[in-house]
């Protein structure tokens, strides 16, 4: 189980639990926030066969700057006891200011997130690439809206280890659309 605000440190507040079949306790693990990350927000938890991996949002500086923090996607990868092997704020030596929704993968252990890309001209629906050991892969915006208030892309599955499925809501030309790609 993946939770926000269990902990009494508002800065940083992700844990994960697991537990038996019975509902009894069998470990619970605390992610404490590094010092040059702001809030954190987790949004899904993927459960592979090798461990979890944890999709949530922080603010994070540029690299080489320690301000302004900007909002970023964060991916952390644990293995099957929560221990974390690798953590990746994406998108600091690009300046890809984004935020997740929902994480799919395929058979080959390639991450795929759905996101929100923030730009100047608006913020569009993205897809995000991660390869199984936290290394950045590619991002590309899947439509350009145009508008400062994109809803959000918060369904993402593979079909047949081949083709991811999307589904969101956005305005274009203000006017809330729903989209399934």
């Amino acid at each position: 189980m993946l939770s926000n605000y269990f902990e009494t440190n508002p800065a940083s507040r992700t844990s994960l639990f697991k537990f038996n079949s019975s509902g009894d306790l069998i470990w619970h693990q605390f992610y404490p926030l590094d010092s040059v990350y702001y809030q954190d927000e987790a949004q899904d938890l993927l459960v592979d066969s090798d461990g979890y991996l944890v999709t949530s949002f922080r603010y994070y500086p540029d690299s080489g700057t320690s301000s302004p923090k900007i909002m970023r996607s964060y991916f952390m990868k644990t293995d099957t006891a929560g221990v974390k092997d690798w953590d990746l704020v994406y998108g600091v030596n690009n300046y890809y200011y984004s935020w997740p929704w929902a994480t799919t993968n395929n058979s080959s252990g390639i991450y795929f997130h759905s996101c929100t890309h923030s730009t100047p001209t608006g913020e569009n629906p993205a897809l995000i690439k991660v390869s199984h050991n936290g290394s950045q892969s590619c991002d590309d915006d899947i439509i350009t809206t145009n508008n400062l208030n994109f809803c959000g892309m918060p369904a993402i599955t593979m079909l047949n280890d081949t083709n991811l499925i999307l589904f969101g809501g956005f305005r274009v030309n203000n006017v809330f659309t729903d989209h399934a790609l």
